[in-house]
Formats: structure tokens, C-alpha cells, sequence
């Protein structure tokens, strides 16, 4: 266990945001790190969601008006605004994740009690755990979507190798020019959903921790006030040990506010953006479900 010395030289961002901070700025929204190179990188992620949105939409102007058609364009147009929102979300917000982070290290860095540390340690290695999860949930999607057709197109060959071989040889070329054009268009699609996913794990994981956190400060202020009842049970009660239960309750009431001020805070900073994203999610699934059902 750290002693009190030793905590006030940690820095919460390095103990308990290291993973979150790699993933922010691999997309280039880490708010400490602001740079040509943070910049560029924002421009090169609106710029592929961006081209993916209006390539989809230009199909309208070469092919038929019908449903499937609708629902085949929209559902990736719409997954890619949604994507675009929470990137931007976060790029405008880049104050609020630091005046979040000061606010936490200031009550950390009060915190005495070995505790009330351990509490701190607990919820900050929740969120840890958390987001090691969703990124290695995320590597394993993209392996499995990547392989899938390979493997597919494998065991489709071995099985049709000596049957089809002659005709296969024939038709090899013309297979590669009919569909160079729609394997390229899949392929950028397939890049555009893995730059907004990891994009949506990065924030997404930052908010967690910062809940996390939060309850935490819950977590604290509830010891805190059942400390100061024990005390007022359990002690023979005098002026000086009552002032320091009142004085017990008050910081406990202190805690609790701040956590709900802090939680207050952030939620109304991305309030409409979660409104908007659960819109967009609901539609996008809803089309997603409706295609799977004409297929």
C-alpha cells in the first residue's frame, strides 16, 4: 500500500488514465496534446468518414429509387455520422476532459484516509479493466471481420479446386475486373468503420473511467458518514468528538457534493450529443435489422 507521501507525488492521469490517454492520442484528441500532427490527424478522420458519407449518397444519382437501395445506403451514411458525432463531441469539449481531470487530482490529492485510497484503487482499476475489455473486444472484431472472408474464399477454393480449375483459369481476369471496383469500395468502408469504432472506444472508454471515478467519490462519501455514525455510536459523546463528527459529515457531504457536481457537469457538456448518437443508433440497427431480414 502507498503512503501518504508517496501518493501526493502520483499523478491520477498517469495511474489511472495511461490507457485512456494512448487511445485519445492515436486519434488525436488527447486535450493536453495539441499539435500540427493532433490537427492533421482530426482533418485525416472527418476526411474518410466524410468521403464514405457523400459516396453514399451518390449512388442515389446511378441507381433506382427502391427500398433496399435506401436502406443499403443509408445504414453506413448514417453509422458514419455517428461516428463523425462522437469525435466531434469530444474535439469541442477538450476543456471540459481537463477542467474534469484538475478537479479529480485536487480531491485525490486530499485524500488522507489509506481507506478511502483504496476505494480510489478500486473504481480506477474498474475502469482499467473496463478498458482493456472494449479494446481488446475491438481487435478481436477486426480479426474475425477480416478473416471471415478469407477463410471463406479458402475453403470455397480447395473444395471447387479440381472441378472448376479449367473454367476458374478462364474466368479469373474477367472476375477481377467485374469486381476490383467493388472490392476497393468495401474495403474503404471496412476502414471507415474501424477508424469511428476506435474512435467511439477511445471517448467512450474516457467517459467510463470518469464515472467510474465518480462513483467512486459516491463510494467515499457514504465511508465517511458511516464513520461518523460509528463514532457517534460507539464514543462517549463530548463537545470535542462531536465537533469532529459534524466536521466528519461535512466532509463527507463535501465529496458528495463535488461528485455530483462533477457528473452534473459533464453529462450537460455531451447531453445533446448522446441524445443525438441514441437517435442515430436506434435508426442505423433499425436498418441493419431490416436489411438482414430481406437478405
Amino acid at each position: 500500500m502507498c503512503s501518504n507521501a508517496s501518493r501526493e507525488m502520483i499523478s491520477i492521469e498517469d495511474r489511472y488514465f495511461n490507457l485512456n490517454r494512448i487511445l485519445l492520442l492515436t486519434i488525436g484528441l488527447w486535450p493536453y496534446q495539441k499539435s500540427a500532427f493532433t490537427r492533421f490527424q482530426s482533418i485525416c478522420f472527418f476526411s474518410i468518414e466524410a468521403i464514405l458519407i457523400i459516396s453514399q449518397f451518390t449512388i442515389f444519382l446511378t441507381s433506382k429509387f427502391t427500398i433496399d437501395i435506401v436502406i443499403k445506403i443509408l445504414s453506413p451514411a448514417f453509422a458514419c455520422i455517428g461516428f463523425i458525432l462522437t469525435y466531434n463531441s469530444f474535439y469541442i469539449n477538450d476543456e471540459t476532459v481537463i477542467y474534469l481531470m484538475k478537479q479529480l487530482q485536487l480531491i485525490y490529492d486530499d485524500i488522507k484516509d489509506n481507506n478511502e485510497f483504496m476505494i480510489i484503487e478500486k473504481y480506477g482499476n474498474n475502469a482499467k479493466y473496463y478498458t482493456i475489455s472494449l479494446i481488446t473486444s475491438f481487435f478481436f472484431m477486426i480479426c474475425v471481420h477480416i478473416s471471415a472472408p478469407i477463410w471463406s474464399d479458402f475453403f470455397d477454393v480447395i473444395l471447387t479446386a479440381e472441378k472448376f480449375r479449367h473454367r476458374h483459369i478462364q474466368t479469373n481476369f474477367v472476375k477481377q475486373k467485374q469486381y476490383s471496383q467493388q472490392y476497393l469500395r468495401q474495403l474503404y468502408i471496412n476502414v471507415a468503420y474501424y477508424v469511428g469504432i476506435a474512435a467511439v472506444v477511445a471517448t467512450g472508454t474516457m467517459l467510463i473511467t470518469y464515472f467510474q471515478h465518480f462513483c467512486g467519490l459516491f463510494r467515499i462519501a457514504n465511508y465517511r458518514i458511516k464513520n461518523a455514525m460509528q463514532n457517534y455510536i460507539s464514543q462517549d459523546i463530548n463537545l470535542q468528538k462531536e465537533s469532529l463528527i459534524h466536521k466528519d459529515i461535512i466532509y463527507a457531504i463535501d465529496i458528495h457534493r463535488k461528485a455530483m457536481k462533477f457528473s452534473d457537469y459533464l453529462i450537460s457538456k455531451f447531453e445533446m450529443s448522446f441524445f443525438l448518437l441514441i437517435i442515430l443508433g436506434v435508426i442505423t440497427l433499425s436498418f441493419n435489422i431490416f436489411q438482414s431480414r430481406i437478405l
